[in-house]
């Protein structure tokens, strides 16, 4: 994985490891197919640390998901939900 300065990962392993999941699933926005996990890119740096952020808040893996869906649309998701347009994709 990509490690950015000023990127710290979060004190709980668990918590990291669940958001370092998330940031696979999760992609970036101005990168074509790729998780904001492997960018470099400013947006996917702020992506990362809001999907931090949230972990540490106790969002679960789902309300991380629903969060950047609502605000990039469904594309955002590497895996989108298989329900409605999600299905037809996959």
């Amino acid at each position: 994985a990509v490690v950015v300065a000023g990127e710290a990962p979060l004190v709980d392993p668990q918590a990291e490891a669940r958001a370092q999941t998330l940031m696979r699933e999760i992609r970036c926005v101005v990168c074509e197919n790729e998780p904001v996990s492997h960018s470099t890119a400013d947006i996917a740096i702020d992506m990362r640390r809001t999907i931090r952020e949230q972990v540490e808040a106790g969002a679960t893996n789902a309300e991380v998901r629903q969060y950047f869906a609502e605000r990039y649309g469904q594309f955002v998701l590497l895996r989108p939900p298989a329900t409605g347009a999600g299905l037809l994709i996959w």
